[in-house]
């Protein structure tokens, strides 16, 4: 018999065949070791396969939870980035200088056209209203002088005050060159005829008295 395939009893140490579960010797038995046997190395297997699975998902969990974060902040900043430029801070000076005259019929007849557009126009305030209950918030309504003749009371605007706290008080009756942006068209209601129109609405960013 080939000595590849003999083995000592474990009990009585004779030489006997590897494949013998019984000792023709001494009758013990003989059991391969445990960590021969074909179950515990499936076992090992398997542990090992988890071990390396488990590892794996965990860095590419790592990996896209990093990868969202650094979109997410791209994102953001991509977002605040093109904001301000949407909305670029420019001095007094430079606003009024954008701001242009057109003409009123234009505005009424085609006022998605033109909101957005910064408009600059000279009128005189007729009417001061409270746009909210504490009144910190104004409205005024105007009328401009198309002849040059000092008679106010021809083209009629409905002018939101959004300049800020530290600006000069408009009264009625001041004669004021307004800088503002179009905002579409307001609907007011005359109380003595109960009639309604439509005016063009301007925010205005600024507002100069002028002497008459």
């Amino acid at each position: 018999m080939a000595k590849s395939k003999m083995t000592t009893c474990k009990h009585c140490g004779a030489e006997i065949a590897a494949s013998a579960k019984v000792c023709p010797h001494c009758g013990g038995k003989n059991k391969p070791p445990i960590y021969k046997r074909w179950w515990f190395i499936l076992i090992i297997v398997i542990v090992v396969l988890s071990v390396i699975g488990g590892s794996g998902s965990s860095s590419g969990d790592s990996s896209n939870s990093k990868a969202t974060s650094t979109k997410t902040s791209g994102a953001s900043t991509a977002s605040s980035i093109e904001q301000a430029e949407s909305e670029p801070e420019i001095s007094e000076d430079d606003y009024k200088a954008e701001c242009q005259s057109i003409d009123y019929k234009e505005l009424c007849r085609y006022p998605d056209q033109y909101v957005g557009e910064k408009i600059a126009v000279k009128v005189k305030v007729s009417q001061i209203i409270e746009t909210n209950f504490s009144g910190t918030e104004k409205a005024w309504r105007t009328y401009t002088d198309n002849s040059g003749y000092g008679f106010y009371a021809d083209d009629e605007y409905y002018m939101l005050d959004k300049r800020g706290d530290d600006a000069v008080k408009i009264l009625d009756d001041d004669i004021i060159v307004v800088y503002g942006e179009f905002t579409g068209l307001e609907k007011i209601t005359r109380a003595l005829t109960s009639t309604t129109d439509e005016l063009p609405r301007i925010e205005v960013k600024y507002a100069d008295l002028v002497e008459e």
